[in-house]
């Protein structure tokens, strides 16, 4: 199975904003990646209420 190119950007670009995410207690680290039609790529770390 191929796996689009702008697929793989983006799922490298939602673990990269994972790894910068502040959860000092859980440890469990969100990041999201959005690809808008312009082929840029938005990302978020996500932090959580702990």
């Amino acid at each position: 199975m191929t796996v689009d190119p702008a697929i793989r950007r983006l799922a490298q670009a939602a673990r990269g904003a994972a790894r910068r995410a502040y959860a000092p207690y859980s440890e469990f680290r969100v990041g999201t990646a959005l690809l808008d039609a312009s082929g840029r790529i938005f990302t978020q770390s996500g932090s959580r209420a702990e």
